[in-house]
C-alpha cells in the first residue's frame, strides 16, 4: 500500500470548511483506510493534532476504518471518537450486522471490553446502549446485545457458551447496554429485583424510560391502580411520563404521549381518591394537574379541553380539599377567570363550581375579591355584574341573586369597597348600594380607596354610613330630585353646625356640608358652602378642620372644580363648559378670599392653609388633562376651547397670590405648549403685551414676574414649533423692549431657531434687528471726557444688552441659515451701529470669519468676490477705533479741545494685558490660525488698516502724552520721546508678523523707543523717579498708563525689544516687499546699537549681556531632536548667515571696547569673548559617514588654536579652571555621541614643552584639553555601553581607552591626579571603560 503524502501545512492552518474539504479529496482519491493509517503515522509523530479525526471520523463509510480507529488509534481521541461512530453505525437497521461482523461480533467485543481502558469500556457500553431507537427496533440485534451482556456477566448467566475473563470490576458499566436490550429481557430483569445483579443494581432509568417507554408507563398503572409489583422506582417514572417522557404527540390528538398519560393518570386517581396506599406520597395530583394545564395552555388547546382539565382538576379539590393551598398558589382561580372571560357560558359550571370550593374567595370579602378579580383579568363592562351576581349566588351560604333579590342581608357585616361601585353601570351600582345600606343599619360597610375622598366622611355619631348616603349622591346627581334632596341637606347640615355646642360637632358638620355639596356636583350648590365656610375664619380650632387636607383635596372635589365631567354628558356644549370653568374658578377664588381674610387673623399659620394653596394646583392639573379629551370631543376650534377654558383661568391666577400661581405654572406651561401654533402665537402675543403694561405700573404684583417667565416660555415654544416664522416679531420686540431679559434672548436667537426659518425671513429679521439696534443705540447720551458714567444701578431703558447683540455677530458666524452676501449685510450694520466695544469686537469676529471662509480655498476666485471688497471696505471703519487711545469712547476733536482747556486728561485703554482686545484683533487677524485665508491678504491688511492704525495710535497716544507732561510739569517736551502708539507691543506684533511689509520707519521708531528703555535720558529717569515717590499719585491710572509706556526699564532679555530684534534675524535675512522696507543691515545695526549700549553700562546689564549672545549662538541638536536632522542641518545653515555674522560682530565689539579701553587706561567691567569665539568654531552637523572623522579632527585641531591662543597672554593662565568651564560648553553643540567620542579622542593627546613659560601655558593647556575630553567621554556614554558597536565606533572606543591609559601614566603628576578624582567621580563610567580591555 502506497504511502499518501499529507499536505501538513494545509491541515494545521485551514479552516473547519478548508480541513473538510480537503479530507473529502483524500477519501475520493484514497480508501478510507489508507487515509486512516496515514493520519495515524503524522498524530503518532506528532506532525498532526489528534483532534484531526474529530472531523474524520464522522465522514467515513467503511466499518474497517471505524474499526481500525477503536483498535489501533494511537489517540484516546481518535479510539473515543471510533467508538462513537461505531454506536451510531450499529444504531442503522441496514447495517447493524455489517457493524457487528465488523467489529468481530460479540467474542470481537468480549475482547475488545477486556482489552480497552475503564473510561473506553465506559464509551463502548454507552455507544452500544444508545443503538436503540423506540421506532427502529432489530429483534436480532437486540438477541445479539443480550448475548454480549450474558457473556459479559458470566457469574449471573452461568449458561452463555462465550464467557468474558477480564476480572476487573467493571461489570457496572455494562448496565449502561441494558437499554438496547429486547422488551423481555427489560421485564425480566426488573421484575427479579435482583441486588446482586450489576444490570439492575446500576441501570439508568432516564434512558430506560426513553427506549421502554410503553413497558414502563404499564409497570407504573399496575402498580398504582392495578395488581401491579411494587417498584422503587416507581416514582421517577411516574413523574416523567406525566411531565414530559416522551416528548411526541399522541396518535388521536394534537396533545403529547406524556399529557394523555396525565390525563389518565388524573382521571383514575380521581376514581380511587381514597386509596394513598400505593399513590407515591411525594408526588402531589396538584402538581399534575398544572403541568397538564399549563401544557395545554401552551398548546392552545380548544376551549372545551380546556374547560375539561379544569373542571378535572376542580373536581380533584372538590373529592381532596387539602389541594387547596397548591391550587391557590399556582393560580388555579385567574387561571379559570381569565378562560370565563373568553367563554363565560362554556366555563359557568367550572367557575360556580370554583367559587364554591372559595377558590375565588371568602364569605367576608365577597367585594374586595370580586374587585381584585375583576382589576387583575381586565373584566369588560358587560361581564362585571354577571361575575359579581356568580360571587353573591356561589359564595356565602345563603345564596342572594342580586337580579331577584330585595333582600341582600347574606351579604351584610363585611367591607364593600367602594371602587366596586365605580366598576358597574350606575343603575346596578345604585341596587347594589341601596340593598347593603338597607341591610347594614348599625355597620359601616363602605370601604373607601387610598387616595382622599369625601367618602372618608362617616358623618357624625351616632350616624352610620354617611359616606353610603354621599356615594348614592354621587352616582344619581344628574337627578333632579337627588338634587333638590341635596340641597335640603346640605342646608340641614349648615343649620345644625351652626347651632351645634361642641367646636368639633360644628366642623364636623360644616365637613360633611361642604362634602355633601360636592357629591351632587353642583358648582353652585358648592360655592355656597365654601363662601358660607369663611364664618369660621374666627374660629382658629374650627377653621384648621375645615380647610384641612381631608376636607379640601378630595378628590371629588378636585374633579368638580376641574370644571370638566368625566365622562362626558353627550351633547355638552363649549359653552356649558366654559360655565362650569367660570363658576369653578370663583369658587377657587373665594378659598383665596378666605384665606386672605384668616391672614388678618392672630391664630393665622401658613402651614395650615398649605391645602388650599395645592388645590389650585390638583385642580387646574386635572383640568389640564382633560382638556385634550374635551378637544376630541368638541367640533370647535382648538383656539376656541382655550379661549373658553383658559382665558378666564390664567385672569384669575394672575390675581392671586404668587404661591397659588407657582402651584399651577408648571400645569398652565404644559397646556399652553400643547397649542397650535397660531393660538399659541396670539397668546404668547397676549400675555407679553399684558407683561409691558404691568412693567408700567409703578408697583409690581407678585405674580408679574412668574406670568412674564411663563410668556418667555411660550415665546420659546414658538420658536420651536411648526410655523417658527410667527415667532420673529414677537422675539425681535421682546429682546428690543425687555434688554433686562438678556439671559432668554440667547435662547430665542437660538441656531436652531434661525435654520427654521426661511432665507428670505432669517435674512429680513437680522437685518431689522441690526437695524433697530441701531436707532436704540443713537439713543444713549455721550459720556463727555471727565464727565460722570451713569450708576450702574440705573435701568437700560432705552438700551439693548451688548451681551445680546454680541450674540447676534457670533450667531452670524460661518451660519448655515443665510447666504454670505446677507450675513454681511447685517454684520456691517451691526458693525456702524455698535458703539460698544465688546459688540464691535464680536461683530469684528464674525467679519473676520466670514472673509476667511471667502479667501479659503486653492483657488484665486475670491479675487473676484464683491464681497470681499465690501468687508473690507467695513473693515476701513475700525481704523478711528483701534487707533484711538480708547476704544470703549474714541475722542473727537471737540473732546480733545476740553481735555486741553480743562488740564483733565483723557481715560486710556487698559493695556496691562498687552494690547486692547480691537487693536489686538485688528493686527493679528491676518496671522491668525483662527483665519488662515486672511494670509492671503496680509499685505493689504497691512496698507489698509495696520499702518493707519499704527500712525493714528502715534499722534493720539502723543497728544495724550503732551496733556500729561504739561499737566504734571515735567522738563521735557513730546518731542523728547519716541513717538510711542499706546503700548510698544504694537510695534512687536508689526515687526514679528508683518516684518517684509513693514516700512524702515516703524522699525526707526520702535528702535527709538528701545534706546529709551536701555539708556533712558537724565531728565526722563527724573521724572519717572519723582513720579514714583509720590505713592498717591503714582497709582492713578493715568500715571500708571504712562510708567507703562516711558518708565520701564530692560530688566529681562526673553521680553525686551532687543530680543524682538534679534528673532527678526534670526533663521533668514528678511526680504522687503515694499519701498524703503526693512533689511538685514538695518536690522544689523540697530543690534550693535543695543549691544553698545548694554557694553556701556555692563554692570548694570550682565544679565541681559548673557541672553543677548545666547540668543546668537548655534542650533543644538537638543532644540531639534523631534525635528530630525536635516531640520537640524537647515537651521545651521541659516545661523551661519544671519546670526553667526551678527556674533562676530558683536565680539569684535567687545574686543573692540576692551582694547579701547586698555589704550585709555579706563578701569570698566567688559563680558569675556570666550563663549563666543567657541561658538564660531566649525562644529560638524550630521556629516556623511565618510567626512564625520575629518570633521571632528579639523574641529578640535582650530579649538586648540583658540585654547592657546586664550591662554598666551601670561595672566590667562592663572584663569585656565575658567576657561576649561567655557570650553567643555562645547559638547552641547556636538549633535551626536560618535562626534563628541572623536572630538574627546583628538582634544585629549596631550603634550609637553621644554622652557618654564612654555610648560606653564603647556600645562593649562593640558588642564583645559583633558577637562574638555572628560566631558565629552561622558556625554558619549551610551555608544560605550553598547554590547555591539560596529567597527568604526570600534576602533574609536578603543582609541578613548588608550588616551585614558595615557593620561593614567602621564608624567605629569597633577594630570594623574585629576584622573583619579574623575574615576571616582565617575565610577560608573569608569568600569565600562575598563571593561573594553
Amino acid at each position: 500500500m502506497s504511502q499518501i503524502s499529507l499536505n501538513i501545512p494545509l491541515i494545521r492552518n485551514a479552516t473547519p470548511k478548508e480541513l473538510v474539504s480537503y479530507l473529502d479529496e483524500l477519501r475520493q482519491s484514497h480508501p478510507d483506510v489508507s487515509v486512516c493509517q496515514s493520519l495515524f503515522e503524522a498524530v503518532d509523530h506528532e506532525y498532526l493534532s489528534p483532534l484531526i479525526f474529530n472531523a474524520f471520523i464522522p465522514r467515513v463509510s467503511c466499518l474497517d476504518a471505524i474499526v481500525l480507529c477503536i483498535h489501533r488509534g494511537p489517540s484516546r481521541v481518535i479510539r473515543k471518537q471510533g467508538i462513537k461512530q461505531f454506536g451510531k453505525e450499529l444504531a442503522k437497521l441496514e447495517q447493524w450486522e455489517s457493524a457487528w461482523r465488523a467489529i468481530g461480533g460479540t467474542n470481537g467485543l468480549i475482547d475488545l471490553f477486556a482489552r480497552v481502558s475503564v473510561a473506553e469500556v465506559k464509551e463502548l457500553a454507552r455507544a452500544i446502549g444508545s443503538c436503540h431507537r423506540p421506532h427502529h427496533k432489530a429483534a436480532a440485534r437486540e438477541r445479539a446485545i443480550e448475548g454480549l451482556l450474558h457473556a459479559l456477566l458470566p457469574s449471573h448467566y452461568p449458561g452463555s457458551k462465550l464467557q468474558t475473563h477480564d476480572k476487573r470490576p467493571i461489570t457496572h458499566h455494562y448496565a449502561r447496554i441494558v437499554p438496547a436490550c429486547s422488551v423481555e429481557f427489560v421485564k425480566e430483569l426488573l421484575d427479579a429485583k435482583d441486588q446482586s445483579n450489576p444490570l439492575y443494581e446500576h441501570l439508568s432509568s432516564g434512558r430506560l424510560i426513553k427506549t421502554h417507554g410503553e413497558l414502563l408507563q404499564k409497570r407504573v398503572f399496575d402498580g398504582i391502580f392495578g395488581p401491579g409489583k411494587e417498584d422503587a422506582h416507581i416514582r421517577q417514572y411516574l413523574e416523567a411520563f406525566v411531565y414530559s417522557q416522551p416528548p411526541k404527540p399522541s396518535p388521536n390528538s394534537n396533545v403529547s404521549v406524556s399529557m394523555a398519560f396525565a390525563t389518565k393518570i388524573l382521571q383514575s386517581r380521581l376514581e380511587d381518591i381514597k386509596n394513598d396506599k400505593h399513590w407515591p406520597s411525594q408526588v402531589s395530583e396538584a402538581d399534575v394537574l398544572f403541568s397538564l394545564l399549563n401544557r395545554s395552555l401552551k398548546k392552545r388547546l380548544s376551549e372545551a379541553k380546556l374547560r375539561d382539565v379544569i373542571m378535572l382538576g376542580l373536581k380533584l379539590l372538590e373529592a381532596k380539599p387539602g389541594l387547596k393551598s397548591t391550587f391557590q398558589s399556582k393560580g388555579m382561580w385567574l387561571k379559570l377567570s381569565t378562560r370565563w372571560k373568553r367563554a363565560p357560558e362554556l366555563y359557568e359550571d367550572s367557575i360556580t363550581l370554583a367559587l364554591r370550593l372559595q377558590l375565588g374567595g371568602t364569605q367576608k370579602t365577597i367585594g374586595k375579591d370580586f374587585l381584585s378579580t375583576s382589576n387583575t383579568i381586565r373584566l369588560k363592562q358587560e361581564l362585571r355584574w354577571p361575575l359579581l351576581r356568580l360571587y353573591c349566588l356561589h359564595v356565602p351560604k345563603k345564596a342572594v341573586d342580586l337580579n331577584a333579590d330585595s333582600d341582600f342581608t347574606p351579604l351584610a357585616e363585611q367591607p364593600w369597597p367602594s371602587d366596586v361601585f365605580y366598576q358597574l353601570s350606575k343603575d346596578q351600582a345604585v341596587r347594589l348600594l341601596n340593598g347593603l345600606y338597607r341591610a347594614n343599619p348599625g355597620y359601616s360597610f363602605l370601604q373607601t380607596p387610598a387616595k382622599t375622598t369625601i367618602l372618608d366622611n362617616h358623618g357624625i355619631a351616632p350616624q352610620k354610613n354617611f359616606n353610603a348616603v354621599l356615594l348614592l349622591t354621587l352616582l344619581q346627581r344628574s337627578s333632579e330630585e337627588i338634587q333638590m334632596r341635596a340641597k335640603s341637606a346640605v342646608d340641614e347640615l349648615r343649620k345644625k353646625s351652626a347651632i351645634a355646642r361642641e367646636q368639633p360637632d360644628r366642623a364636623k358638620l360644616a365637613i360633611s356640608a361642604s362634602a355633601y355639596a360636592i357629591a351632587s356636583g353642583s358648582l353652585d350648590l358648592y360655592g355656597e358652602t365654601i363662601t358660607w365656610q369663611q364664618r369660621f375664619v374666627r374660629d382658629p380650632l374650627s377653621v384648621k378642620m375645615i380647610f384641612a387636607h381631608d376636607a379640601v383635596m378630595t378628590a371629588e372635589g378636585i374633579e368638580l372644580l376641574s370644571g370638566i365631567p368625566k365622562p362626558l354628558p353627550d351633547g355638552i356644549t363649549l359653552g356649558e363648559v366654559a360655565l362650569s370653568v367660570e363658576k369653578a374658578n370663583e369658587i377657587l377664588k373665594t378659598f383665596h378670599e378666605i384665606m386672605l381674610i384668616a391672614k388678618r387673623e392672630p391664630s393665622f399659620q401658613k402651614r395650615d392653609w398649605g391645602d388650599v394653596t395645592s388645590l389650585f394646583g390638583a385642580s387646574i392639573s386635572l383640568r389640564v388633562e382633560r382638556a385634550a379629551a374635551l378637544q376630541k370631543h368638541l367640533r370647535d376650534s382648538e383656539s376656541d376651547v382655550y379661549t373658553a377654558i383658559w382665558d378666564g383661568t390664567l385672569t384669575m391666577l394672575g390675581n392671586v397670590d404668587v404661591a397659588f400661581l407657582k402651584q399651577s405654572y408648571q400645569l398652565i406651561k404644559r397646556l399652553l405648549s400643547a397649542l397650535p401654533p397660531t393660538s399659541l402665537a396670539a397668546t404668547s402675543k397676549a400675555m407679553l403685551e399684558a407683561g409691558n403694561e404691568a412693567r408700567m405700573r409703578k408697583e409690581r404684583q407678585s405674580g408679574d414676574d412668574t406670568i412674564e417667565l411663563l410668556s418667555y416660555e411660550l415665546l420659546l415654544q414658538l420658536t420651536k414649533s411648526e410655523k417658527p416664522e410667527l415667532a420673529q416679531q414677537l422675539v425681535l420686540r421682546t429682546i428690543l423692549d425687555r434688554p433686562d431679559a438678556s439671559s432668554w434672548h440667547r435662547l430665542f436667537l437660538s441656531v436652531p431657531f434661525m435654520k427654521s426659518l426661511s432665507a428670505k425671513d432669517a435674512h429680513q429679521m437680522l437685518l431689522a434687528f441690526a437695524t433697530a439696534i441701531g436707532e436704540k443705540l443713537e439713543e444713549q447720551s455721550y459720556v463727555k471726557v471727565g464727565e460722570a458714567q451713569p450708576p450702574k444701578s440705573a435701568p437700560p431703558t432705552s438700551l439693548v444688552k451688548v451681551t445680546t447683540v454680541k450674540h447676534l455677530a457670533q450667531l452670524l458666524d460661518n451660519a448655515e441659515f443665510i447666504s454670505a452676501d446677507a450675513a454681511v449685510e447685517v454684520l456691517v450694520e451691526l458693525f456702524k451701529a455698535g458703539t460698544h466695544r465688546d459688540i464691535r469686537l464680536a461683530t469684528l469676529g464674525s467679519l473676520l470669519s466670514l472673509l476667511n471662509n471667502l479667501c479659503s480655498g486653492a483657488d484665486e476666485n475670491w479675487r473676484s468676490n464683491s464681497l470681499v471688497e465690501k468687508i473690507m471696505e467695513a473693515l476701513e471703519t475700525v481704523i478711528p477705533i483701534v487707533g484711538s487711545i480708547n476704544e470703549r469712547r474714541p475722542l473727537r476733536e471737540e473732546d480733545w479741545l476740553e481735555a486741553r482747556e480743562t488740564g483733565s486728561l483723557p481715560d486710556v485703554s487698559d493695556i496691562s494685558d498687552g494690547l486692547p482686545p480691537l487693536l489686538s484683533a485688528t493686527l493679528t487677524a491676518a496671522c491668525s490660525p483662527q483665519y488662515p485665508g486672511l494670509k492671503k491678504l496680509r499685505a493689504e491688511f497691512v496698507t489698509r488698516y495696520l499702518l493707519p492704525a499704527l500712525r493714528l495710535s502715534q499722534r493720539e497716544h502723543q497728544k495724550w502724552v503732551a496733556l500729561f507732561l504739561a499737566k504734571h510739569k515735567a522738563n521735557l517736551t513730546v518731542d523728547d520721546l519716541p513717538p510711542t502708539p499706546i503700548t510698544p507691543k504694537v510695534w512687536e506684533v508689526l515687526v514679528g508678523n508683518y516684518l517684509e511689509l513693514i516700512p524702515t520707519m516703524v522699525l526707526d521708531d520702535f528702535n527709538k523707543h528701545i534706546v529709551m528703555t536701555i539708556a533712558p535720558s537724565a531728565d526722563l529717569r527724573d521724572f519717572n523717579k519723582s513720579l514714583r515717590k509720590n505713592i498717591d499719585l503714582c497709582n492713578t491710572p493715568e500715571v500708571q498708563h504712562w510708567l507703562s509706556v516711558f518708565g520701564q526699564s530692560m530688566d529681562q532679555y526673553r521680553t525686551s525689544g532687543t530680543q524682538t530684534l534679534v528673532s527678526m534675524i534670526h533663521n533668514a535675512k528678511p526680504v522687503p516687499l515694499v519701498r524703503n522696507g526693512i533689511t538685514f543691515d538695518k536690522v544689523l545695526d540697530k543690534v550693535l546699537m543695543h549691544a553698545s549700549l548694554f557694553l556701556t553700562e555692563y554692570e548694570n546689564y550682565t544679565d541681559i549681556w548673557s541672553g543677548f549672545v545666547k540668543d546668537l549662538r548655534p542650533p543644538t541638536w537638543f532644540t531639534y531632536r523631534h525635528q530630525g536632522a536635516d531640520s537640524m542641518r537647515a537651521a545651521s545653515s541659516a545661523w551661519t548667515t544671519t546670526s553667526r555674522l551678527v556674533l562676530e560682530k558683536v565680539t569684535a565689539l567687545v574686543s573692540d571696547k576692551r582694547k579701547k579701553n586698555t589704550r585709555e587706561r579706563k578701569l570698566s567691567l567688559l563680558p569675556s569673548t570666550t563663549k563666543l569665539r567657541l561658538w564660531l568654531l566649525p562644529y560638524p552637523c550630521f556629516p556623511d559617514a565618510t567626512k564625520v572623522d575629518h570633521q571632528c579632527k579639523a574641529f578640535a585641531n582650530e579649538m586648540v588654536e583658540l585654547l592657546n591662543d586664550l591662554l598666551a597672554p601670561e595672566a590667562n593662565l592663572m584663569r585656565w579652571h575658567v576657561i576649561a568651564e567655557d570650553a567643555c560648553t562645547v559638547s552641547d553643540f556636538l549633535n551626536t555621541a560618535e562626534e563628541q567620542l572623536r572630538v574627546a579622542l583628538y582634544i585629549g593627546k596631550l603634550m609637553g614643552s621644554s622652557d618654564r613659560a612654555g610648560d606653564l601655558r603647556s600645562s593649562a593647556l593640558n588642564f583645559v584639553r583633558i577637562a574638555v575630553a572628560m566631558k565629552l567621554i561622558g556625554q558619549g556614554r551610551e555608544i560605550l555601553e553598547k554590547p555591539n558597536k560596529g567597527a568604526l565606533s570600534e576602533d574609536v572606543v578603543r582609541g578613548v581607552v588608550n588616551m585614558v591609559e595615557e593620561w593614567q601614566n602621564h608624567f605629569d603628576e597633577g594630570i594623574r591626579e585629576k584622573v583619579a578624582e574623575w574615576r571616582r567621580a565617575q565610577s560608573g563610567l569608569w568600569k565600562i571603560l575598563m571593561s573594553r580591555d
